[in-house]
């Protein structure tokens, strides 16, 4: 094992320190050093001198370097490779140059206590200032302070400087003052981020937290995922306290409410249970199950939607889009067109605001549906004769017939008032009348105008040969009336 060992640091490190000078390092005697592989890093890293203590007596190691005043770095790696408990003291030491002359001062403070130093049981550290590693950890960072380690069992710390893993299986990465602070806690990199329950994760980023178990952040700036299975994938400022809460990005969002969502943009909040902002600025929703996005937007009813500019659904089903516009009746769909504030009226509307006009096409070509006219009161149905086929000439007369015969009486809807009447045949005498439309509960307001126009024409036509049938027959009469003596 140590020949292994030995053979493995010569194969990674075959550059010395650049130098233009030769220097030994005096060291005392090294109480349970006996046995050990001891080795000399230069400030780069770079294996400069190894060799096995093989007693307790003074050690002299050669190197080379710039100046004597380099940090030197020493590295103790148990030979047998079983990793035993081992104390090592160092008294003092000092520096000389190639001439043996004595450099200012003792050193010491230049040399960095031994790190990868077997401590603990079978712990692997970065530094001996008394500080205790966890069992199997392994610390591999800057050797700093005796608080910033991998206290935790099995923890490891791969890098950085002023880490911390003092969880059980914890992780850090590398980076700056982070922290992974339970059981399975994961902190990939970064600055001063910090898992601190069962099973968090930090990818990275600056000030960045995940307290929540099972809790994930991806990254950016002064972000804090606290809820259980909690996600933020980035940005700034962001907030996820609920439940398998989410937050996609964009700045100062929080999705504060077990299910909560934000996909996006800025100052969003979300307190209602399972929803969503997809987007925008300036969003709320407190409404369970509800969706928001654009800009200033507000839903606080369940089941609701408030989307494009300052929308606001506060009723339970309903749906505000466009802009100005706001429901607080449940059941409600609202339209604004941004010319004027505009509001519902009463729970179970479809209200829509088009001061330039609305339109119901109903095929893909375009060529069939109704049109409302700005400031207009009816609708237009689409009548072009390019876009009717089949043309038949009809027998007004026996269709003005039919509509003698029609039915035609006054009533009420039994879902309206009994108050408010109506005039007008029923569906299923029309159809059996005169066979229009697809079936026989619906009259076709285009069909009604048809017969009415129909048998006016026809009542025209009968009007005509009366008229001419008199008029022939008074000329006979005045014909006899002039033969008579």
């Amino acid at each position: 094992m140590k020949h292994l060992f030995t053979l493995l640091i010569f194969t990674l490190c075959q550059t010395l320190f650049s130098a233009e000078n030769n220097y030994r390092l005096l060291l005392p005697a090294m109480q349970g050093g006996e046995g050990q592989v001891l080795g000399l890093l230069s400030d780069n890293g770079d294996l400069a001198w190894i060799t096995t203590v093989t007693n307790s007596e003074q050690l002299q190691l050669l190197y080379t370097a710039t100046s004597a005043d380099i940090p030197l770095t020493l590295v103790l790696r148990d030979s047998t490779g079983s990793f035993a408990a081992t104390t090592i003291t160092l008294t003092s030491c000092l520096v000389l140059d190639d001439a043996n002359l004595a450099t200012a001062g003792t050193l010491c403070a230049n040399i960095n206590a031994v790190i990868l130093a077997p401590q603990g049981n079978r712990a692997l550290q970065a530094s001996s200032d008394g500080d205790t590693r966890g069992i199997n950890a392994v610390d591999l960072q800057i050797a700093t302070d005796s608080t910033f380690v991998a206290s935790g069992d099995t923890a490891v710390i791969s890098g950085g400087l002023y880490n911390t893993a003092s969880g059980e299986f914890s992780f850090v990465g590398g980076g700056y003052y982070n922290a992974a602070s339970e059981i399975y806690s994961f902190v990939g990199g970064g600055q001063e981020n910090s898992a601190s329950y069962n099973w968090a994760a930090v990818v990275g980023g600056k000030l960045n937290v995940a307290s929540g178990a099972d809790s994930f952040m991806g990254g950016g700036f002064s972000n804090t995922a606290s809820g259980i299975n909690s996600v933020i994938a980035g940005g700034f400022n962001n907030m996820a306290s609920g439940g398998s809460s989410c937050v996609s990005g964009g700045a100062s969002n929080m999705a504060l409410a077990d299910g909560a969502a934000v996909l996006g943009g800025t100052t969003n909040t979300v307190t209602g249970q399972n929803s969503t902002i997809m987007g925008g600025q300036d969003n709320k929703v407190s409404g369970s199950y509800s969706i928001a996005g654009g800009y200033g937007n507000v839903v606080g009813g369940y089941y609701s939607l408030a989307a494009g500019y300052l929308c606001t659904a506060t009723g339970n089903y309903s749906t505000a889009l466009g802009a100005l516009c706001t429901t607080t009746f449940s059941n409600t769909f609202i339209w604004g067109d941004n010319t004027t504030l505009f509001t519902s009226t009463a729970a179970n509307t479809f209200s829509v605001l088009a001061t330039n006009g609305a339109r119901f096409i109903t095929n893909s070509t375009l060529s069939t549906g109704v049109i409302l006219n700005a400031g207009g009161g009816s609708w237009n149905s689409i009548s072009d004769k390019h876009v009717k086929e089949n043309y038949q000439a009809l027998d007004k007369v026996a269709i003005l017939e039919k509509v003698i015969n029609l039915p035609v009486e006054a009533w009420n809807l039994k879902s309206e008032s009994s108050h408010i009447k109506h005039m007008g045949p029923y569906a299923q005498d029309f159809y059996a009348a005169f066979g229009l439309g697809d079936n026989e509960r619906y009259i076709n307001s285009s069909d009604i105008d048809g017969v009415s126009l129909a048998a006016i024409q026809g009542m025209y036509q009968l009007y005509t040969q009366e008229v001419a049938q008199l008029r022939q027959e008074i000329a006979d009469l005045k014909n006899r009336l002039a033969s008579l003596p």
